[in-house]
């Protein structure tokens, strides 16, 4: 399931930081911790994703359980909102609800059902 993760430049930085026991600042690789409003959402396993959007940052988002942690592997610093309920050291988690029908994970398990439910029958 990790095999779409590709670090790049930044996968030495992470692995001296791992090594150092040094977490970085908040800014340097931020998350956001996500969850969803609907219970049937935490019976999904554990998914990983990089969320690219044009003109945005580069994240990988890892689904579990209900949760999503978006993990920024960029540059670039965090922007809008998201500064406002990153993780960061000594602060408070903030966990952002998201409506579950909305969501891009949604529409992946209809995704995955439909392509494993057709021409089979019901």
């Amino acid at each position: 399931m990790f095999e779409q993760v590709t670090l790049g430049p930044h996968e030495d930085r992470l692995l001296a930081m791992i090594k150092a026991g040094n977490p970085g600042s908040s800014e340097e690789y931020s998350v956001i911790v996500m969850s969803f409003d609907d219970p049937c959402a935490r019976e999904l396993g554990l998914q990983v994703f990089r969320a690219r959007k044009r003109g945005a940052l580069n994240y990988y988002r890892f689904n579990a359980a209900g949760y999503t942690f978006f993990i920024k592997v960029d540059a670039r610093a965090t922007v809008g909102a998201f500064r406002q309920v990153m993780l960061a050291p000594g602060g408070p988690l903030f966990i952002v609800e998201r409506h579950w029908e909305d969501s891009p994970e949604y529409a992946d398990v209809l995704r995955v059902v439909a392509n494993t439910t057709e021409g089979k029958p019901q």
